[in-house]
């Protein structure tokens, strides 16, 4: 079950604490506690809901100012609430989203997340470093919401989100994908940032395909300035071992 609400930003709530008035708590059947997911145009959070301050308006929910920040909503905003069932997690891994500044320590994060609700997908972060922003993606078990209890393990990964991945076949989404290495039935071509990043939907994704691999190395004439080197007693680069490797592995899955 589902509602249409307007956010109401509250300075004063605590990270992750949502707000609605006692009539949207019982007609989303929520108890004081109980998790909700806003979602606004697809984008998504997930945090504790609790009964607002008598006299609040009916059609608020009120977040506080880092939540709305993630979210990307302003007050006023209109965005669906449903409720949530959330299972504890076992280990939640994030993926700082940008490289500088540093991101939050798994420590600080895992006090930070303590009791609250998280879902795959879900952009956090801590106030402390607001301009630090990491995205939720591992979560075990799976579940489409988990909650951080006592026993979870929260993963602050030193590899980030992928902006890009070139690869012979669409990469697993949730995966981490690293240049030069299988990834389930593809091959990774090219990570950024590199070596290695997290997949996840909004990661721009090139394939290329081995007959368009095959055209590239015939373009590129690596092969045939590999051949005159061998021939002529030369030394080979680096560069030309890569080639050489990717032209072995093309022509090795083509006859498999």
């Amino acid at each position: 079950m589902s509602m249409r609400l307007r956010v109401g930003v509250d300075a004063g709530l605590e990270y992750k604490v949502a707000r609605l008035h006692p009539d949207a708590m019982r007609h989303l059947g929520l108890e004081a506690g109980s998790a909700v997911v806003l979602d606004y145009g697809g984008r998504r959070s997930s945090l504790l809901a609790w009964t607002s301050e008598p006299g609040s308006e009916r059609d608020r929910v009120w977040v506080d100012q880092h939540t709305a920040r993630l979210l990307g909503v302003r007050d006023g905003d209109e965005v669906v609430v449903s409720k949530a069932y959330p299972v504890e997690a076992v280990r939640v891994t994030l993926a700082p989203i940008t490289q500088r500044p540093l991101p939050p320590s798994a420590e600080s994060m895992s006090r930070l997340l303590a009791g609250k609700p998280l879902m795959l997908g879900e952009v956090v972060g801590s106030p402390r470093v607001p301009r630090a922003r990491l995205q939720v993606v591992s979560v075990e078990p799976f579940s489409s919401v988990v909650t951080v209890g006592g026993g979870t393990r929260v993963e602050v990964s030193r590899f980030p989100v992928a902006k890009r991945v070139i690869a012979t076949r669409y990469p697993p989404v949730w995966s981490l994908a690293c240049r030069g290495e299988e990834l389930g039935s593809s091959l990774v071509l090219g990570v950024e940032p590199g070596p290695c990043a997290w997949v996840t939907p909004s990661t721009s994704v090139t394939v290329l395909d081995r007959g368009g691999l095959l055209r590239l190395l015939a373009k590129s004439g690596l092969v045939e300035e590999v051949v005159r080197s061998v021939e002529s007693g030369g030394e080979l680069g680096l560069h030309h071992l890569i080639g050489l490797l990717l032209l072995a592995w093309l022509l090795g899955e083509e006859g498999s």
